[in-house]
């Protein structure tokens, strides 16, 4: 063998004692995962709620609606095992839903053991009955929602809404700052006996017009994706 082919073939037993072995298309597959990135997002954690009165199906409702739009904002609902869980362990007491919202500091705590974002607490209560029309009675009812947010980083009060009031009858128009199209597409309406539909409705517009300054700040934090058409 000549000197140069020699040196040659030195030099490539060098480079591959440097480079190391190949690496697998798992391996491979990892290191490009990670130079694109990871997906952030906010974290909440929901005490259940109060109900009080209103069909089973409004209470559903109630519940999916509000899965449902925390999902829409992109912030991340943990399960109400892990929250019930650490309220008993931080406040040494059962968590019971009652008319009695929990303070403000009971909640923080409850935040920082789960080291979530937010920390949501609230009621919601409904009321049917009939009135005249011109054509005669119709049913109507109303939902009265009561919700509190903590903000678990900055230790304060995001959000504090007491007994508001909202009738099946009022437009989906009042929800100004989320917009007709936003929480349009959200109303479910089932059967189940005449008061249920009007329950149903007033729920998610009591609790879409309580949420509405807080989901307003996620929305605008939301960007426009680029290859949306």
């Amino acid at each position: 063998m000549s000197v140069i082919k020699r040196m040659w073939a030195t030099l490539a037993c060098v480079a591959v004692a440097v480079a190391g072995p190949p690496a697998s298309a798992t391996q491979a597959g990892q290191a490009q995962a990670g130079t694109e990135g990871t997906v952030t997002v906010e974290s909440i954690a929901v005490l259940p709620w109060n109900y009080v009165d209103g069909t089973e199906g409004a209470r559903k409702t109630a519940k999916d609606f509000l899965t449902d739009i925390l999902a829409k904002v992109r912030v991340d609902r943990i399960s109400d095992v892990k929250t019930v869980a650490a309220w008993q362990e931080m406040n040494q007491t059962e968590f019971v839903p009652s008319k009695q919202m929990p303070t403000a500091a009971q909640m923080l705590r409850v935040g920082q053991k789960l080291g979530v974002d937010w920390v949501m607490a609230g009621s919601a209560a409904w009321h049917s009955r009939s009135v005249w029309v011109s054509l005669g009675p119709k049913t109507k009812s109303t939902c009265t929602v009561t919700v509190r947010i903590v903000d678990v980083k900055r230790q304060e009060v995001a959000l504090d809404v007491a007994e508001l009031k909202m009738d099946s009858t009022a437009k989906e128009d009042t929800l100004k700052a989320l917009g007709t199209v936003f929480i349009s597409g959200l109303f479910t309406m089932v059967s189940g006996g005449p008061k249920t539909p009007h329950e149903q409705r007033a729920a998610s517009l009591g609790i879409a017009k309580a949420l509405e300054p807080w989901l307003a700040q996620h929305l605008k934090a939301i960007k426009i994706d680029p290859n949306k058409k």
